[in-house]
């Protein structure tokens, strides 16, 4: 009787495919591309085909005095305003681009019994494609991170990786025009509305004259030139001339930055 052969099992490694970039340097597969009138990829369009990308805006509900659903499906018809990039759409968007670099720059790290602040830039050399004439384009921005406008634990220990992320994707979300705000630049909304609620209520008076009103408890005038070279120093560059068209963004930090200024 002959003897039985052993059956030999062969493992296959099996390999992801890389991205393949086409004539127009776009990727070939894994991206459904959505195309402006002027021919350029929309990259918000593109990116909403993906909603498994996207979470809450957790601004928007606290700010309606709404708590947040802990999933984008969870809402029914989500708005843009209602909506917030994952970090795993930051790097989506990103990769799904193409980059040659990434460098983050360290602006200013302070430190005192109040506050700790991390500012940092981050340059991005995006490859180029057939919307830049095939030439590689940079694009940098900056983003601050303080222990007065991030939320948990962790992102408070680790400013530095905080503004970091912020920085990236100010820098994506800016390069791609995609104006739907990320998780990453969030902070302690919650709280920070609460608190500006109660200032309202207790001053009854609008936002404007609420930060006009601090900055004369702060310095004991009113000039406005004074306070814009007070808020770059802070790395926060007002573009008004007045104190009524101050953006709602700005007032709320620098109200946030007067109240830890001691």
């Amino acid at each position: 009787m002959a003897a039985k052969k052993e059956t030999t099992t062969v493992k296959k490694t099996v390999r992801k495919p890389k991205n393949i970039w086409d004539i127009d340097g776009l990727l070939c597969n894994g991206v459904d591309y959505e195309f402006g009138e002027s021919g350029c990829v929309d990259w918000k369009a593109t990116l909403l085909k993906r909603m498994d990308l996207l979470m809450p805006n957790r601004s928007w509900f606290f700010r309606n005095n709404q708590e947040p659903p802990r999933d984008i499906s969870d809402i029914e018809d989500p708005k843009e305003d209602q909506m917030a990039l994952t970090l795993k759409a930051t790097h989506w968007l990103l990769n799904s681009r193409g980059y040659r670099d990434i460098t983050y720059k360290p602006i200013i790290r302070t430190e005192d019994e109040f506050r700790k602040i991390a500012t940092y830039s981050c340059k991005i050399t995006f490859k180029g494609n057939y919307e830049t004439n095939f030439e590689d384009v940079s694009y940098e921005a900056i983003a601050s991170a303080s222990n007065t406008n991030v939320v948990g634990v962790i992102s408070m220990e680790y400013l530095d990786s905080t503004a970091q992320n912020r920085a990236l994707s100010r820098a994506v979300r800016g390069f791609l025009n995609v104006n739907i705000v990320s998780d990453e630049e969030m902070g302690d909304d919650r709280a920070r509305i609460r608190q500006e609620k109660e200032d309202l209520k207790s001053s009854d008076v609008s936002y404007p004259t609420l930060l006009k009103k601090k900055w004369q408890e702060k310095t004991g005038g009113s000039d406005f030139q004074a306070f814009k070279s007070y808020m770059k120093e802070n790395m926060i560059d007002v573009d008004a001339e007045k104190w009524e068209e101050v953006d709602n963004k700005v007032l709320r930090e620098a109200v946030g930055i007067m109240k830890n200024d001691k």
